[in-house]
Order: structure tokens, then C-alpha cells, then sequence
């Protein structure tokens, strides 16, 4: 999940969001998405879900990012709205400053 939504953003910044290659990304984005509304592990090959994951801030605004940097297609419109519900409700129970402090922590090992 997390190196489909890094290559989305880097074909939005490129301009490159409307490419065949980079339409299947979305898609494969958008379909990655949990039932709860926000992204966790990646599905296992042929559909299935890894036991026990669950969704994370990080992963969710990553993909949320990624879904809207490039004008989504209407199709998207669902995913990408479900994921900004689970994203707000989820730091607002876990309160806005630990949610920073743990996307920061995050960037700080990607870097």
C-alpha cells in the first residue's frame, strides 16, 4: 500500500495522474481499502485480508493523500470520502497531538 500511494503522488506531481499505469494504481488503491473506511496492510494476492491488520492513521492519510493529489475519477469519490471520515474520527479519538507526533515518527524512519 505504501509504495502504490508514494508512485501516485510522484505521477500527480509529474502530471502524469491520467496514465493507464497510473489509473490502475487508483484503483488498486481504492480497492485496498478496509471496510472500517481506512487502509492497513495490503489485501493478500487473490482478495484475502492479512489476519488481524488494521488501519492506521499513517497508512489511511497516505492514501487519502495520494487518492486526492490527482482530480479522482468519480468512482474514487466514495473511497476517498470514507477515508477522510475514518481519518478524522480516528484522530479525534486519539486526540490530534499524538496522531502528529506519530505520522512525524513515521517520516522520521521513511527518511
Amino acid at each position: 500500500m505504501y509504495g502504490t500511494a508514494r508512485v501516485l503522488l510522484a505521477y500527480a506531481e509529474l502530471g502524469a495522474g491520467d496514465t493507464d499505469a497510473a489509473q490502475r494504481g487508483y484503483r488498486w488503491l481504492a480497492a485496498a481499502e478496509r471496510c472500517d473506511g481506512g487502509w492497513g496492510e495490503a489485501p493478500l494476492p487473490g482478495g484475502g485480508r492479512v489476519t488481524g491488520a488494521s488501519s492506521s492513521v499513517e497508512e489511511t492519510a497516505l492514501a487519502v493523500e495520494a487518492l486526492a493529489a490527482h482530480r479522482p475519477e468519480p468512482v474514487l469519490h466514495n473511497p476517498l470520502n470514507k477515508g477522510l471520515q475514518w481519518l478524522t474520527e480516528a484522530v479525534l479519538a486519539i486526540g490530534i497531538a499524538k496522531a502528529l507526533r506519530s505520522v512525524s515518527t513515521c517520516e522520521a524512519v521513511v527518511s
